[in-house]
């Protein structure tokens, strides 16, 4: 009697042992979660009615990050990129701690424009507008390297005094860290990085996202290509290396002569990122194969990274109804 008793005391001290190791992991992962909350407060990335996660990197009217882009869509586009995409994109910068975003349209018509998709940006205040060819002439020999060359040279003219950092990309590359998937990823990066005064630009590695499209076809774009090389391609600045950079306006040595790929600054060091930290990842699709389907000497070469999967699934359940595919 005396044993069976004893047996069930000790029983009952083991659930409760194991009860209050329960309650202590749940303490220890509310003041860690407290801990990185306790970092960030809410600041806008647009008017009141967007207010975005972002840790407090300065002081003053002007901005900490901004995003630069030029871009065009266009019905004979292969890849398809469609005022869809353009939305996950913004909306992706934004939560990375992006907190204005200058969109150079290089729309060759009013049939392609993009400034009624992206109005609701623009009056949020997330966004400023430009279209390209109200800016510049349309010449002959009019080409991509024409439209960005000039679309960074406006710029670097009218904004290089409204924030600390520009972060410049195409709406098929998205700035990824695999170390930290919380929001304002992006802005704390920067101010890591940063921290030397001594430091002017910072280029992220391409990571190649290729191959054809898998799931559901009204998928955000990350999540339609989650197939990569296994490599990025390299850490040699510049376009051999495909890298994109993050800079600051204020220090480009000059804006007549731009590699799309690393600015010529002023001031300062340019240092690669490591990819562990911070690497850009370029969707680059179906494209590697002409649009042809997959050989079997691409498919060896690739390795499957859905690592970005719970931001995508984070930013869908968040953020505003931003519609389906469409031109």
């Amino acid at each position: 009697m005396v044993r069976l008793g004893s047996s069930s005391m000790n029983g009952n001290g083991s659930n409760n042992t194991t009860i209050n190791r329960k309650i202590w992991m749940l303490l220890l992962a509310a003041w860690l979660i407290f801990l990185v909350i306790s970092q960030l407060e809410f600041v806008r990335f647009g008017n009141k009615s967007s207010p975005r996660l972002m840790i407090n990197l300065h002081e003053g009217d002007g901005f900490f990050l901004v995003a630069v882009i030029v871009n065009r869509v266009f019905a004979a586009d292969l890849f398809n990129i469609t005022a869809f995409e353009c939305r996950q994109w913004i909306e992706f910068m934004g939560s990375a701690g992006v907190e204005h975003i200058y969109w150079y349209d290089t729309a060759h018509g009013q049939s392609e424009s993009q400034e009624e998709n992206l109005r609701p940006y623009v009056e949020s205040g997330a966004l400023t507008y430009h279209r390209f060819y109200s800016l510049f002439p349309m010449l002959e020999s009019s080409d991509c390297h024409y439209e960005q060359e000039n679309s960074y040279a406006h710029f670097l003219a009218n904004y290089n005094q409204s924030s600390v950092w520009a972060l410049e990309m195409d709406v098929d590359e998205y700035p990824f860290s695999p170390m930290d998937t919380f929001p304002a990823f992006l802005a704390r990066f920067v101010q890591r990085r940063a921290e030397t005064s001594e430091v002017s630009q910072i280029l992220l590695q391409c990571m190649f996202f290729v191959g054809n499209p898998a799931g559901d076809p009204g998928n955000w774009m990350i999540e339609r290509y989650q197939r990569r090389k296994r490599e990025t391609e390299g850490r040699i600045a510049g376009s051999r290396s495909r890298q994109k950079p993050i800079f600051r306006p204020s220090l480009v040595e000059s804006a007549t002569s731009i590699d799309a790929h690393m600015f010529s600054m002023g001031t300062g060091a340019t240092i690669v990122a490591e990819e562990e930290e911070m690497r850009m990842n370029h969707y680059w699709g179906p494209r590697v194969t002409n649009f042809g389907p997959d050989t079997p000497e691409l498919v060896e070469m690739l390795v499957e990274d859905s690592s970005i999967q719970p931001t995508a699934s984070y930013l869908k359940r968040t953020r505003r109804n931003i519609g389906t595919q469409s031109k």
